[in-house]
């Protein structure tokens, strides 16, 4: 996992990321949350308990909580 700035960037529970993941700043993960291989969090995001499957960007200022995505969406 690549973080645009690891001083902003704020873990609350758990992750599994798969390789080649890149996380904007001020990105928020929280309870259990797992991320493909190639996975791209855009600025402001928060996740809670959510599976992101490979090759998925999730543009900034997104709020999910208990959200499945497949890969390639």
């Amino acid at each position: 996992v690549t973080l645009a700035d690891p001083l902003r960037f704020d873990l609350r529970g758990d992750l599994k990321a798969g390789q080649d993941c890149w996380l904007d700043a001020n990105v928020i993960l929280e309870g259990q949350v797992v991320l493909g291989e190639r996975v791209r969090i855009g600025a402001f995001c928060h996740l809670k308990n959510c599976q992101i499957g490979a090759d998925v960007q999730i543009l900034a200022h997104c709020v999910m909580e208990g959200v499945t995505i497949e890969s390639g969406a």
